[in-house]
């Protein structure tokens, strides 16, 4: 049976969680980049509906994972520092 769009929004939500943070070596970053990469060519051969350019904006936090906008939790913040953007694959062809 092939892989649906849940199990490749589950997929996605592991991945995310396990993207390396800023202070850590920069070497994490590339191979988590290229893992990424990698899944996302493992899943477009299992599943011909496979959306790639919205799994990776999905990952990078781009987009919600139905391709909408992200959904902000609501929380109060007396902050008003937005936190750096995030890309996965920058400079990379997501199609």
């Amino acid at each position: 049976m092939p892989m649906s769009k849940k199990d490749f929004i589950a997929l996605a939500d592991e991945l995310r969680a396990e993207r390396p943070q800023p202070h850590w070596d920069g070497n994490k970053m590339t191979q988590w980049e290229l893992d990424i990469e990698a899944v996302a060519r493992v899943c477009a051969k299992a599943n011909p509906a496979f959306n790639r350019c919205r799994w990776m904006d999905y990952i990078a936090g781009k987009c919600g994972p139905n391709g909408g906008a992200v959904k902000v939790s609501p929380r109060v913040s007396t902050s008003t520092s937005s936190s750096p953007s995030v890309s996965v694959g920058e400079g990379v062809s997501h199609g």
